[in-house]
């Protein structure tokens, strides 16, 4: 699983750090919004989110301080709150619960989201994201093969005045 999160790690970072540049947003996942605290996550979560002490959860400098359970659609996921340094949410991962099959994780988010932007980096894992515009939130699926898959959500980076990504 650690090798799961190197990779993530990285893209989490860049999102985190890009994000981190826009005002303040309203938008949010589920029942967070970016930018909470550990406390307030955890009271909109209606005390769902729990302290998490596996440190294998971290993604470079953000801490996986809580997690959840989290019912999405007919498929569960453990919910991983990523907090930056001066604790603030910066980053939610869903990382599917037992034998889910990755490909029909990707199937949900493309009924969701519609078509990923750009193509897939197959390099080392497959990476696909969506620009969710409605809720200011940039989507990350990765899948590193063997079952093992995340899907990361983060606050949509701002965008050039082309109204192109960065």
């Amino acid at each position: 699983m650690r090798s799961m999160w190197g990779w993530a790690a990285a893209s989490a970072l860049a999102a985190s750090a890009l994000a981190g540049s826009a005002g303040s947003a309203w938008a949010d996942w589920q029942y967070t919004q970016w930018g909470m605290t550990p406390d307030q996550v955890t009271a909109a979560s209606s005390d769902a989110a729990q302290p998490n002490s596996d440190r294998a959860l971290d993604a470079g400098a953000l801490k996986a301080v809580l997690t959840a359970p989290y019912q999405g659609a007919s498929l569960p996921f453990t919910a991983v709150f990523l907090f930056d340094a001066g604790g603030r949410l910066k980053v939610v991962a869903l990382n599917p619960v037992g034998g889910i099959a990755c490909p029909v994780i990707v199937q949900a988010l493309g009924a969701n989201h519609g078509p990923p932007e750009g193509k897939p980096d197959m390099a080392h894992a497959a990476s696909l994201h969506w620009d969710d515009v409605d809720n200011d939130n940039l989507v990350v699926y990765g899948d590193l093969g063997q079952g093992h898959c995340t899907i990361q959500y983060s606050r949509l980076p701002p965008t050039r005045p082309d109204g192109k990504g960065l």
